[in-house]
């Protein structure tokens, strides 16, 4: 069988994709809480760290200076703390856009 050196490669998700950042609430614990409020921990940090930013920032529709969707800041949302805060409810509001 011949080798093809294309079979290493390793593709990376866009971050900036709604399938990437459902994706990756699907690899997290529903029951983990986090604080929209937090720039500096919010869902949306952890999101991006996690595809690379270093000491990622969220502002408005910014990440570390670079645009966002603006899903993305509505489904970490979600209509507040008293709508579930957690990655659980992100990932069903998510997965409701999605369809």
């Amino acid at each position: 069988m011949l080798y093809d050196p294309k079979w290493e490669v390793k593709t990376k998700a866009d971050p900036f994709s709604l399938v990437a950042f459902i994706a990756w609430l699907e690899t997290r614990d529903p029951a983990e809480s986090y604080d929209y409020c937090d720039p500096r921990n919010c869902l949306l940090c952890r999101y991006f760290s996690a595809h690379g930013f270093e000491h990622p920032r969220v502002a408005l529709n910014y990440v570390s200076g670079t645009e966002f969707p603006d899903q993305f800041r509505l489904l970490s949302h979600g209509g507040g703390s008293q709508y579930g805060w957690n990655v659980g409810a992100a990932l069903k509001r998510a997965r409701a856009i999605a369809r």
